[in-house]
């Protein structure tokens, strides 16, 4: 019993490092983001249809997921 224990907190604490690891990697993904974010006076232009387009391209495995499927009517589009 008392090895089993052993191995089972062994086990607990490996899983709590990687999982603090992973946490302070969100950190810096996130300060680093926020650092980009916060830079001003640049500007980009674009069209609407790109942006729609770029959306759409990221979330289409959550789309595929979920069965959902996407049309798209761009004859209304005013560019």
């Amino acid at each position: 019993m008392t090895q089993y224990l052993s191995n089972e907190q062994n086990y607990l604490l490996n899983e709590i490092n990687g999982l603090a690891q992973n946490v302070e990697h969100i950190n810096e993904i996130v300060a680093m983001q926020q650092n980009y974010a916060s830079v001003s006076g640049v500007h980009e232009k674009v069209t609407v249809s790109e942006v729609v387009e770029n959306g759409i391209t990221m979330n289409s495995g959550a789309f595929s997921r979920h069965g959902i499927k996407v049309v798209r009517d761009t004859s209304r589009w005013i560019t």
